[in-house]
């Protein structure tokens, strides 16, 4: 199948280290869900005492991408991150509205998998509000670590057939 239209070498180039750039992010991004599947899990316990999130990506469901950061008991040499489906981050939301609102937060256990030397992924958070199903975090990291595999593909795919392209280009 031929384009009507004539492209040039530079816009195959430019394509493909564009969809270079895609995959690149897309992986990196992802990789500490890879690297939690292979690692030991490991339970922690106290107060949630600063929490952050993402700054590009916040607000914008973009499952992989729109991630929060915590740290318990003061301690800023351990990050925890949560990497949530929609509906659990709506209930953690509500509860840290809740601890907001009172000023004291309660105690919880918090499952997490190393990803870094001071990062944990968290596998399960169980408190005196209730707890989130580590099956539906589980399932939602597979989830989106076999999306991301395939649309990692599919990238890596274009950019080595437009790079292949921009080559046989006179």
């Amino acid at each position: 199948m031929k384009f009507p239209l004539k492209f040039g070498r530079s816009f195959f180039l430019v394509v493909s280290s564009g969809f270079c750039f895609l995959t690149l992010y897309l992986f990196l991004e992802t990789w500490p869900l890879y690297k939690s599947y292979f690692a030991e899990e490991d339970i922690f316990y106290g107060n949630i005492t600063s929490v952050a999130a993402s700054r590009f990506w916040n607000g914008t469901n973009v499952p992989i991408f729109d991630k929060n950061y915590f740290c318990l008991n003061e301690d800023r040499n351990a990050v925890f991150v949560l990497a949530l489906p929609l509906s659990q981050r709506e209930v953690l939301g509500d509860w840290f509205r809740s601890w907001a609102l009172e000023g004291a937060l309660a105690p919880l256990e918090i499952r997490g998998k190393r990803i870094s030397k001071n990062e944990w992924l968290v596998t399960g958070i169980e408190g005196n509000d209730g707890a989130m199903d580590a099956s539906v975090i589980s399932d939602f990291h597979l989830r989106t670590c076999l999306w991301s595999f395939v649309i990692d593909l599919f990238c890596l795919w274009i950019t080595v057939h437009t790079l292949l392209r921009s080559v046989r280009r006179k």
